[in-house]
């Protein structure tokens, strides 16, 4: 049950076809059973809101034992309906018992060999790392080998690799420190540990099996710091705590968010952790999150989230209950959290009705988080993709009147670059359809966008390199589209291991170990901390060049092409070129090499390109 249950079920009888109700409660499945239920079943993680990955909550399934009447016949038994609500089976028999049987446990895993970087996830260049290791007692040997990773080739078509560093020794390493030999470049220093198990009979013998290989990153950045001002434009779904909302502030996922150049986040409030049962306010939860992000200087874009358990849902009560619940966060948190979300994705599963009824919710929530925060801005429908279609429905039943700002996930769940998949051409028949329909002053949010790096889920997924390509050619391509405010990647970490593409969102591992999307991330706020968009170069359909101020008089243009490479002239010639992973180079570059990685030219002119 999530938010709990205190309500009814009808049982109808045999006698005439009548109906009785039978009082039930129910405990939410994030808490200790309140009503003496019998624990079925645990587990660590939930569904996480928005509902794509999960997050490090402990839940559980419960046994309820409800008392009916065993003289009288049952024909029917019907459960309110509350889509928060989840029987999943249920008995008929003379006194149930109330214990249940041991279900069998799987045994643990073997605990394996684990590396850890005592530095947090960066260096700056010429910087140490320092690594530990944690290695069994059965492994006999171990050796590691560091690479450091840029941008292969660079615009100019040099590598700049340093050498690996490589050491093998017959006894465990616990700890080891790489140099400064191995961090020359701004890029991503990747290691890898591989270690040997020994023979149970000879320990001095190695197994024939494959050695275990463990891996860890750090990114490597020039000018890396955690207080550089950028536009809150950058944004990213992220976590703020460990382990869930009620864990330990994470410090180390913070730093690195601002480090790469976030400024903004996305939370959501769930109404069944905040309203368990009616008037029963607990803020706890919201209040400790929006402290955390407002004491590091992240703008938070909130998300009204979804039923509680015990509210009517999809009733004129029930609305009436959600828009109180939204009122009242937008009261407490005002000037502080400045833009609101109302709902997820109601175009699909998330909501059970249509465009007509997300617009009456809409109508009663608007007015009443506007007379609670005037200033905030409120963003709908948060809809899965850009369907033109639903959205046009909803405009029609007047969903325009009750926002500020449009908002949308244009996910591209094939693994598609942007201009591939016509994302900009996307972005513009959707303002089309604002322009026709009275909303050509309405503001443009994306709450969610990302590339996955595994192959998995939905749609094949993509390499490091292509997902850091994509992240930044999504962010470059939004901040040329007209009224658009926000982009919120999603998201900032992965959230577990599991082959599930949503494991494999994020720019940062589970343990905070960066991927090559995250230098992509640091060197393109780095560069473009403030950008003002100045026009297209060139838009396609091989070149793609947007240029840009960058906030203190500097002229900065992205280039990149569409899976090809192409030799272009440059008038006049950059003063210098960055690639992906932030290696910069200065020279004539007269031609050129443009690849589907985009690279970043400060000029002091405009410039002009030709093949």
């Amino acid at each position: 049950m999530n938010g709990g249950f205190e309500g009814h079920f009808l049982v109808g009888g045999g006698d005439g076809g009548t109906s009785s109700a039978v009082t039930v409660a129910l405990t939410d499945w994030c808490a200790e059973p309140e009503f003496g239920e019998a624990v079925a079943w645990r587990t660590r993680n939930r569904a996480f809101i928005p509902g794509r990955s999960l997050e490090p909550t402990a839940t559980a399934l419960f046994v309820q034992k409800v008392s009916l009447d065993s003289a009288r016949e049952i024909t029917a038994i019907e459960f309110p309906r509350n889509n928060s609500l989840h029987v999943f089976a249920m008995t008929l028999c003379p006194d149930a018992p109330r214990t249940l049987p041991t279900i069998p446990r799987p045994p643990a895993r073997e605990s394996g060999p684990k590396i850890r970087v005592s530095t947090p996830g960066w260096v700056s260049p010429g910087g140490e790392v320092r690594y530990g290791v944690t290695v069994p007692a059965r492994f006999c040997r171990t050796g590691y080998n560091a690479e450091a990773v840029t941008a292969v080739p660079g615009p100019d078509g040099a590598r700049g690799l340093p050498s690996p560093c490589v050491r093998d020794t017959t006894a465990p390493v616990t700890e080891f420190v790489l140099g400064p030999a191995v961090t020359t470049h701004p890029g991503l220093l990747q290691t890898t540990v591989t270690v040997w198990r020994s023979d149970d009979a000879e320990p001095r013998m190695f197994t024939q099996g494959p050695p275990i290989d463990v891996r860890t990153s750090v990114a490597v950045l020039p000018d890396a710091c955690d207080d550089r001002a950028t536009t809150a434009f950058y944004g990213m779904n992220a976590p703020l705590t460990v382990g869930g909302p009620e864990g330990d502030e994470n410090t180390t996922l913070i730093r690195m968010m601002k480090v790469g150049g976030v400024r903004g986040v996305r939370l959501g409030f769930d109404w069944g952790v905040i309203e368990k049962r009616p008037g029963a306010w607990d803020f706890t939860i919201p209040d400790r999150q929006v402290a955390i992000a407002g004491r590091h200087g992240l703008e938070v874009y909130g998300l009204f989230g979804y039923w509680t358990g015990w509210a009517p849902a999809y009733t004129p009560e029930g609305y009436r209950l959600y828009a109180e619940f939204c009122r009242r966060l937008a009261e407490r948190y005002r000037g502080r959290v400045n833009f609101w979300e109302v709902w997820n994705e109601p175009n699909i599963f998330y909501w059970k009705r249509g465009p007509k009824e997300y617009a009456g919710m809409l109508a009663l929530v608007y007015p009443a988080v506007k007379k609670a925060s005037p200033d905030c801005t409120v963003c709908a429908p948060a809809t899965a993709g850009v369907p033109l279609d639903w959205i046009e429905k909803a405009v029609g039943f007047g969903i325009l009147r009750n926002l500020d700002a449009v908002s949308v996930h244009p996910y591209r769940m094939n693994g598609e670059f942007p201009e591939e998949s016509d994302f900009p051409g996307e972005m513009d028949r959707l303002r089309a359809l604002m322009a026709r329909c009275g909303g050509a002053d309405k503001r443009l949010v994306i709450s969610e966008m990302e590339y996955w790096t595994h192959p998995a889920g939905n749609g094949p997924g993509v390499t490091e390199r292509e997902q850091a390509a994509g992240l930044v050619r999504t962010y470059i391509s939004a901040l040329t589209v007209p009224g658009l405010d926000r982009l919120l990647w999603y998201r900032f970490d992965d959230p577990g291991y599991e082959p599930w593409n949503e494991h494999h969102f994020g720019v940062v591992d589970p343990a905070l170990a960066p991927k090559e999307a995250f230098v992509a991330l640091a060197t393109m706020t780095r560069l473009l901390p403030k950008p003002a968009f100045r026009g297209w170069l060139r838009r396609g359909p091989d070149v793609w060049a947007a240029a840009f101020d960058d906030g203190s008089g500097n002229r900065v243009t992205v280039l990149w092409t569409n899976r090809t490479q192409k030799k272009v002239r440059l008038s006049p010639a950059p003063a210098s070129v960055v690639d992906l992973m932030g290696v910069g180079r200065r020279g004539d570059f007269q031609p050129l090499t443009v690849t589907e990685q985009p690279a970043f030219l400060t000029s002091a002119e405009p410039l002009q390109i030709a093949e």
